[in-house]
């Protein structure tokens, strides 16, 4: 069976439990250490550890806690192959947003919303920041890989 293109209900899953694993291992250092995920200086590095992590395990494994529960996985445009560390950490850099003082988050949902309007709308379901690290986001299905840049 050939892979195909996650749909973005998958996506969404997948992206919503990455998150939620991440706010459940970050809240529990936080009361570790007594301080709040709020804190600045900790929503920071929490903010900079998820983006690496993240990044991390996409080129490692192809996937993360998030995308092994919706069966999903990403690999490289063209070749198909595993990711090297350079395309899911421009893939997810957007996510590193949420640093910047005063305007960060509201500027990380503008971006987030505007990502998922860019899958919804896409030939199967490629968002910008795909495209522009040269990576497929598919179900697993591991046999071929498919290039989702091109449409029928």
């Amino acid at each position: 069976m050939i892979d195909s293109p996650a749909s973005i209900h998958r996506r969404i899953v997948a992206t919503l439990a990455d998150y939620s694993i991440a706010l459940l291992i970050g809240g529990g250092i936080a009361l570790t250490f007594g301080t709040s995920i709020l804190n600045p200086p900790f929503s920071t590095v929490l903010t900079i550890a998820f983006w690496l992590s993240k990044s991390l395990l996409e080129a490692a494994f192809g996937t993360t806690p998030g995308k092994m529960l919706t069966h999903l996985h990403v690999n490289h445009d063209i070749q198909g192959e595993r990711l090297s560390i350079y395309y899911p950490s421009a893939r997810n850099a957007w996510i590193l947003l949420e640093i910047i003082p005063l305007v960060g988050l509201v500027l990380f949902s503008f971006v987030a919303i505007f990502l998922v309007a860019s899958c919804i709308h896409a030939c199967n379901f490629v968002g910008l920041h795909d495209k522009f690290a040269h990576v497929n986001v598919l179900r697993k299905n591991e046999k071929h890989p498919l290039n989702c840049f091109k449409c029928n």
